[in-house]
């Protein structure tokens, strides 16, 4: 496949700080994500999913409100939590055990190397979100991702604040990082689609413009900020040297 040199360099280097902002949130978002995926995914990539990572996250969240901000640890809080709010050490011994039961479904183990399942795979949806529509249109799996699978916890978060349960706001957090963190995974995709599309069209923009002296800004939106050389052989030579070829032989049609 062909790659502009111009479009490279000109366009696509404003995306470097925005893809790196939603790498980000991707990446900041893993635990908090999966506090909620064990419950409504299944069938996670060996490399994705950690059944370590529950643990350490179930041993933070178990001791992280016995220790208040100037005092140190608590038995007052301990006593408090378990007695009085009893919801959050509830919460983790579910969140547990769905970690081991989503552990037992990995197709491979970890330690294996087999082709059987995407190690990184985010897991499936639990079917019955597909079930749900909107006059009579299923969801589209973006809509699923972003809106309809944290929207439970969110509900939920905001009912247990009104109760004022500390859970509830581990769940707010939680739903909104979740949706947020599909937002950015789905702009980063579309992203790339993006590059692959503009990539084409600066292609084909740059032959016509450097050697066929066409009007590519009517005609194709794209618009070079450069001179065009009256010598053809020389735009011939210009075209062929920004429009590099890839190491990578596939190409795309359209």
């Amino acid at each position: 496949m062909k790659q502009n040199l111009y479009y490279r360099s000109t366009f696509k280097r404003y995306n470097v700080f925005k893809s790196s902002i939603l790498g980000f949130a991707w990446a900041m978002a893993s635990y908090p994500r999966l506090l909620l995926e064990v419950f409504i995914r299944r069938d996670f990539g060996h490399r994705y999913f950690s059944l370590s990572s529950c643990i350490t996250i179930f041993v933070i969240l178990a001791f992280l409100p016995m220790v208040r901000p100037g005092y140190g640890f608590s038995l007052d809080t301990l006593y408090y939590l378990i007695f009085e709010q009893p919801l959050w050490y509830i919460y983790l011994i579910v969140f547990l055990v769905f970690s081991i039961k989503r552990h037992k479904e990995l197709k491979v183990k970890p330690g294996h190397y087999d082709a059987k399942w995407f190690s990184m795979s985010t897991g499936l949806t639990l079917d019955w979100f597909y079930k749900l529509s909107f006059k009579g249109k299923p969801f589209s799996n973006r809509t699923i991702e972003i809106w309809l699978e944290p929207a439970p916890f969110f509900l939920a978060g905001l009912i247990l604040i009104l109760l004022q349960s500390s859970l509830g706001i581990l769940l707010v957090f939680c739903a909104v990082a979740y949706s947020l963190s599909y937002s950015a995974a789905y702009a980063s995709g579309d992203g790339i689609i993006w590059d692959i599309i503009d990539n084409k069209l600066m292609v084909e923009a740059t032959e016509k413009y450097y050697v066929d002296d066409e009007d590519t800004e009517g005609t194709k939106g794209v618009h070079f900020y450069t001179n065009r050389p009256d010598d053809k052989q020389l735009g011939k030579t210009i075209s062929d040297a920004l429009n590099q070829k890839d190491d990578d032989d596939t190409s795309y049609a359209f």
